[in-house]
């Protein structure tokens, strides 16, 4: 009976698929990956900084959709810089394989955005959505067909640009740092920093405890991305669909 609880236990906390991917990203360190220039290096860290200068400007009152405008800037960035270096997308040889990684590393790292749910539930309220609620009777609801197009639009972005610009630049290019670390050790940092930019560039519009939740899903991705040998459409789908449903499920509770 022990044995059999015990089988139940482990099968409820998925701790083969969390097995299967650790195995899958400490074989990562293994790659054999070509330094990269310093100041290139530099420049990605510059491109994933620039769309948080848009979000500061936005906050300040600018009239444009200033986020928007310098997440292009930084998306063709990253493109160009990967391109320039020789930085290869890799193909997606099994999608079974790489949307169960990606599962697995993501599921994990939503663990602290479902703890901040439970005990923090305020958190949620300090989101600024992009479209105004209806407050009064002056005010008619938003429809169906205008929330739809938000939250896909806003989704399908996000989830595109953020993976290509955190993921497949940032993460990418500090993995391949000239630096004289064992690449465990690269690839750690690369995770850490790239997450770190990730959050930093929601803290504005989400607030401190939101924006660690953030974090924690950044370094999902990044495990995530490199546990796969820097797949990237899987994470970018996988990023899309999270943030329609989380945008679905904000805009429901909200009741806008």
């Amino acid at each position: 009976m022990t044995i059999i609880r015990n089988v139940h236990l482990r099968q409820f906390l998925a701790l083969s698929r969390v097995k299967v991917l650790w195995y899958a990203f400490s074989d990562s360190h293994q790659e054999n990956l070509s330094a990269l220039p310093r100041f290139d290096i530099l420049l990605a860290f510059i491109v994933a900084c620039t769309p948080l200068i848009g979000v500061v400007m936005q906050s300040n009152g600018v009239h444009f959709d200033a986020p928007i405008v310098f997440s292009g800037l930084a998306l063709v960035s990253a493109l160009l810089l990967r391109n320039k270096n020789g930085v290869r997308y890799t193909p997606v040889s099994s999608w079974k394989d790489s949307f169960s990684k990606t599962h697995t590393a993501f599921g994990l790292s939503c663990i602290p955005l479902a703890l901040i749910l439970v005990f923090y539930r305020d958190a949620f309220y300090s989101i600024e959505l992009g479209i105004e609620p209806n407050t009064g009777a002056n005010h008619a609801p938003a429809s169906f067909h205008r929330l739809a197009t938000f939250i896909l639009f806003t989704s399908l972005w996000a989830g595109l640009s953020e993976e290509i610009i955190y993921r497949g630049l940032l993460l990418s290019f500090l993995r391949r740092a000239p630096i004289p670390y064992p690449q465990q050790t690269k690839d750690y940092l690369a995770i850490l920093i790239s997450a770190l930019l990730f959050a930093a560039n929601h803290y504005v519009a989400w607030g401190m405890w939101l924006c660690v939740a953030v974090f924690c899903l950044g370094l999902g991705f990044g495990i995530a991305y490199v546990s796969i040998r820097e797949r990237l459409l899987p994470v970018i789908l996988y990023h899309a669909a999270f943030d329609v449903l989380s945008l679905s499920v904000a805009f429901l509770t909200f009741r806008l």
